[in-house]
This record gives structure tokens, sequence and C-alpha cells, in this order.
């Protein structure tokens, strides 16, 4: 048997490594004082070996979960009832989108603004900031995931509330002990510049105060399902809902496109802040165009 690789195999070697080329360039292009380095010979190709080893375990999940599902019914984690593929695709779906828009807020917002914090105060002391490719990327992700499992905190609080597993009421009474466990988790893995702690708390508290609000509407509609049936409401109402979604996906594509960030950029010069937003045309990431980018970021916000 020969051990060279096929065309197929060779060519989605190619394929992978130049995602993750274009994924670590364009978010090194933030970075304008620091040299992204590979310290062994190695360190490039364990890195793609762990990525690929992540991105495996995260796609095998589903199908795990499915093979499983007659283990997991035995021991009362699997509903018994078959659950309609609307209310899997809907679940899935917002998990999927909620998880891109936290990637989205960490990548263009948070990490910028995190990582020109860290290059300046190292260069203001004298060092040249040199960072280890494979210790940079493993932060980047780590955090990243982070945020993005920060974003399903409506769907959980609305979830956990909705089977009876917490109380709303106790969500909303313990408000000020997640707030500091919001701001101590950001002391702790963030720079300790104010800024960087405001950009990591405030979103994600004003995320807990909107997640409160879905949590008692998830509740007040299972109290009233009987009388007021929500799917009923929804299929008679789709037509307003279609034009909410579609308003507001049309808003924040203005935004982006049509000089919104511009202005945003000219605000912020007036508050003095060296922060500046990437335009319209600099939205490009994770090899995509700025426009796909940009309509990605318009359905997760929509």
């Amino acid at each position: 048997m020969s051990g060279a690789l096929d065309e197929d195999t060779a060519q989605t070697l190619a394929s992978g490594r130049q995602t993750v080329g274009s994924m670590l360039g364009a978010a090194q292009s933030h970075l304008k004082m620091t040299e992204i380095v590979a310290i062994t010979p190695f360190e490039v190709i364990l890195l793609q070996i762990k990525i690929g080893l992540v991105v495996g375990i995260i796609a095998s999940i589903p199908v795990l979960l499915w093979y499983s599902r007659d283990a997991l019914r035995a021991r009362g984690f699997y509903p018994d009832s078959k659950i309609p593929r609307w209310k899997i695709l809907t679940f899935v779906v917002t998990i999927v989108l909620l998880f891109l828009g936290g990637l989205a807020y960490g990548y263009f917002a948070f990490f910028p603004i995190m990582f020109n914090f860290l290059a300046t105060n190292a260069d203001q002391v004298g060092f040249k900031p040199t960072w280890s490719i494979a210790m940079w990327t493993e932060f980047i992700l780590f955090l990243g995931l982070s945020f993005g499992v920060a974003a399903q905190l409506p769907l959980a609080m609305s979830s956990a509330a909705r089977a009876g597993v917490v109380s709303y009421e106790t969500f909303r009474d313990k408000w000020r002990y997640a707030v500091v466990a919001i701001f101590v988790f950001g002391a702790v893995f963030s720079p300790p510049d104010p800024f960087t702690q405001i950009m990591w708390g405030v979103p994600l508290v004003l995320l807990y105060v909107f997640s409160l609000g879905i949590t008692k509407l998830a509740v007040l509609s299972k109290r009233a399902g009987e009388q007021v049936p929500t799917s009923d409401i929804a299929q008679k109402r789709w037509n307003q809902l279609a034009g909410v979604f579609v308003l507001s996906g049309a808003g924040m594509y203005l935004y982006l496109f049509e000089g919104g960030l511009e202005e945003t950029n000219d605000l912020l010069a007036w508050l003095d802040s060296d922060y500046r937003f990437p335009g319209g045309g600099e939205l490009g990431a994770f090899g995509l165009s700025s426009t796909a980018v940009g309509m990605l970021l318009t359905a997760v916000i929509a």
C-alpha cells in the first residue's frame, strides 16, 4: 500500500492550512507592534492538529448524542416523547447564532483593544512584543470560546427556568452575585486596565438583564400556554415577526456598509479615544470577504 496521500486528502489538508492561515493573518492585522513567531520546528503543524481536534470534537457532539440516545433515555437524560423537528432546529439555530454573536464581539471589539493594550504596555517598558503562535492562538481560541459560551446565557437561563430547574425569581433576586462573578472572572482572565474591564463586564451585565427579560417571557408563556398558545400567536403574527427580522437586518446592514461605522469612529475621535472600529470594507475575517462577514453579523444581530 502506498504511503503517499491521495489527491483528495492532499487538497483537504492544503485547504485547512489556507483557512487557518487566513484566520491567523486576519487576526494579526490588528496587532501593529507585535511579531508572531514559531518557536519550535513542529509548533505550526501541532497547532493545526490541535485546531483540527477541537473542531472535530465539537462537530462530533451531535452525532454522539444521536447514537447514544437509547443509553441516555434509559438513564432519564433523553425525553421519551418525540421532539418535533422544528423545535430541535430552532434550538440548534439559536445556539449557533448566539455563539457566533459572542465570537463576533470578541474578534471585532474585545481582542483588538486588549492586544493593543498588551503590546503598548510591553513597548513602553522597552520590550519588543514577540509571541508564540501556539500560545497566542490557544489564548484567542479559549477566550473566544468563553465569549461564545457566555452568549448562551439567554438560552440557558430561559431553558432552566422553563424546565423548573432554577426559578426566574432566583435569577432576579441573585443578580448582584451574578454581576460580581462577571467582573471577577473578567479581572482574572483579561488585562487589568479599566477600559478592558468595562468592555468585558458591561456587555455581559446587559446580557444578563436581557436574559432576565427573556426568562420572564419564557416562564409566563409556559404558565399561560394552555390558555394562550404561543405557537398559535406566532402563526397568526408570522408576518409581523418576519417584518421585524427584516427591518432589524436591513438596519444593521446599512449601519455596517453605509457609513455607520465611520460615524462611530468620528464620535470616538471627538471623545479623544485611540480605538477605531474597522470600516465596512475591512470586516473580512476567518478567510471570508467583508460582505460575507457583514451578512453573518446582520443575521446574528437581527
